[in-house]
């Protein structure tokens, strides 16, 4: 069976790769009439469902099949794809930035070196990028690129703030959900931003601990997982076990200096 990677790059193909400026909305570059968004189980010009992965049969009222939801024949039912699929729905990114594209990145010479050390990180499969620096230059921006051309190839990745994770752990603590911490540690690409923004307790400092020291050992010791961070904050503005593995030579430790894109645009408006 096909996959849903196989699938898109076979896409790319046929239609060429996208090209042009960053569309604003991601649906602008599917095929007409499609109805694939991402985490569907099909590909986008499937003749079958239209992407959706799933379809009614046209069959009589009194049929046990009527109005039932069925798969299509072309989804995609590998492991890859369900956890793909389970990272795209937690993972926090719009609708917009799931149709990010290095080749529709926003081209400004600040970003260049951010981007090549990411893209490099994610081609290797293994190792952290940790980026920082004053607010606004388009740190976030990388990051959640860096994902949604992952998930658009079904790779398993996820988009998320320091604050958010920290929230989905406490929900799911709450729900008696103990297995919610190691999908955190395992999930093949994590893109955490805006690290250091949350209070400091003793539970976050634990948390911190036993999600960053577990990812950092699968990079160096099994070379695997992905780890991309951004902050305002300096590695020195940590405690010293985290500032060692953020400014590990294996890695990349990379200070974002540029324009506030931000303000740019608002002035441009």
């Amino acid at each position: 069976m096909q996959t849903l990677a196989d699938a898109l790059l076979e896409y790319r193909r046929i239609h060429g790769p996208q090209t042009g400026s960053l569309v604003r909305d991601w649906r602008e570059t599917l095929p007409k009439g499609s109805l694939w968004q991402a985490g569907s189980k099909c590909r986008p010009d499937c003749p079958r469902c239209l992407g959706a992965g799933w379809g009614r049969m046209d069959v009589p009222t009194w049929s046990p099949l009527f109005g039932r939801a069925i798969e299509c024949p072309n989804a995609d039912n590998s492991l890859a794809y369900q956890q793909s699929h389970d990272m795209a729905e937690r993972s926090r990114l719009s609708l917009t930035a799931l149709g990010y594209r290095w080749t529709t990145m926003l081209h400004v010479s600040h970003l260049n070196e951010a981007k090549r050390v990411v893209q490099e990180t994610l081609d290797r499969q293994w190792g952290w990028v940790y980026l920082w620096g004053e607010p606004g230059p388009g740190k976030t921006h990388v990051l959640q690129t860096a994902v949604a051309e992952c998930l658009s190839a079904g790779q398993p990745a996820v988009y998320i703030t320091w604050p958010d994770l920290l929230d989905d752990l406490r929900h799911a603590i709450s729900r008696e959900d103990d297995t919610r911490l190691e999908q955190w540690r395992e999930v093949g690409v994590l893109a955490i931003d805006e690290l250091g923004r949350a209070k400091e307790t003793e539970w976050t400092s634990e948390v911190e601990l036993k999600l960053l020291d577990h990812r950092y050992a699968l990079s160096t010791a099994e070379r695997r997982t992905v780890t991309l961070i951004a902050s305002n904050d300096a590695p020195s503005a940590y405690n010293s076990w985290l500032a060692s593995r953020l400014t590990d030579a294996r890695f990349f430790c990379l200070e974002v200096k540029g324009l506030d894109m931000r303000k740019a645009m608002r002035q441009a408006a």
